[in-house]
């Protein structure tokens, strides 16, 4: 019984062991000197301690502390004491996949400048007018379940992640999110509809973090006007619907009969068939039709000559100008 508790003793600590080793794996402690910083933001909505603190995508510190200050959430924050941080630089929170993990994204140029009057000191507070806050992903697909619905594991994940792409500046471009709308539309009966509905809620996702976006107004602006060109568009279309069919049924009936189109026409098929019943012997009948025509020529009397009882006429020069030099005489009457 003895040995039998050892036993157990032995494995759970060994499982705590590992258990710790884990949990320290996925947190990535930072390793080496830290300065603490903290900065306000708007909505941190989805923001942990313990997320990470990155700069060009690599990690330089971790959230240590988030609580509320006024209308704000105050966000305290450890960055690697070597890690040089501008006045300018903003501090974004972004999504780090669509599970809702974020992180906070440092966006600065490659620090060139020395002077210290250029970098921000440790331990300061960077304000709102310098951080990007967060924004609710789900906001984006409001309204567009039932066509979200229609669409394969691997579609939905190209749509979310292209405007995800678009909102959090990757560098993408817009071209990208622009294709997954229109196949996403290709799924919906109002594709006007489905544009509306994108357009009012990526401009609520704008609000939210505040024109941070640039990629995301630009998104807008595309998709705005070509919901104006639908919409311009739609009275014409009526308009053509309705106003067309009386031209085309004739011309529809009239390509019918010449049996161009549809159905060939079973008068014309069969005025054809009783004429030629044989294609060999249609083609030997006009291999003789000129030799025909020469004999006609030749049993038919010559015509005599017409004369005038009474005169040939001189016709006014208007009506011979008109008649130009063809032989045409004009009687008396």
């Amino acid at each position: 019984m003895p040995s039998l508790l050892i036993k157990i003793g032995v494995f759970a600590a060994v499982m705590a062991v590992i258990l710790v080793g884990v949990l320290r794996t996925i947190e990535k402690p930072i390793r080496g000197d830290v300065t603490g910083y903290t900065a306000l933001f708007t909505d941190a909505n989805g923001l942990r301690v313990g997320n990470d603190i990155r700069e060009f995508g690599v990690s330089v510190g971790k959230v240590t502390g988030i609580s509320l200050k006024g209308n704000d959430a105050k966000v305290t924050f450890d960055l690697l004491k070597n890690h040089r941080v501008a006045k300018d630089a903003k501090f974004a929170i972004r999504y780090q996949n669509l599970t809702g993990q974020r992180y906070i994204d440092i966006q600065q140029s490659s620090l060139t400048a020395t002077q210290k009057a250029d970098l921000r000191a440790p331990g300061s507070t960077i304000d709102t007018g310098r951080t990007v806050p967060s924004f609710d992903v789900t906001t984006l697909f409001n309204g567009l379940e039932p066509v979200l619905r229609q669409l394969s594991p691997e579609e939905l994940n190209k749509f979310t992640g292209s405007l995800y792409a678009v909102l959090e500046g990757t560098g993408n471009g817009i071209g990208p999110a622009l294709a997954a709308i229109e196949q996403l539309s290709d799924y919906a009966v109002d594709r006007q509809q489905v544009i509306s509905v994108l357009v009012r809620n990526l401009s609520r996702v704008s609000d939210q973090i505040g024109g941070g976006s640039g990629n995301a107004m630009a998104l807008i602006k595309q998709l705005t006007i070509l919901f104006l060109q639908l919409k311009d568009k739609v009275p014409l279309l009526a308009q053509f619907a309705d106003e067309i069919p009386p031209i085309l049924f004739p011309l529809e009936n009239m390509l019918k009969v010449l049996g161009l189109t549809g159905d060939p026409n079973p008068d014309i098929d069969r005025l054809f068939a009783q004429a030629f019943p044989s294609p060999e012997e249609t083609i030997a009948s006009l291999n003789r039709l000129p030799g025909f025509l020469q004999f006609l020529a030749a049993v038919t009397p010559e015509a005599g000559r017409f004369t005038c009882s009474k005169g040939a006429a001189t016709p006014p020069a208007a009506l011979t100008v008109l008649l130009g030099k063809q032989r045409i005489t004009l009687c008396q009457a």
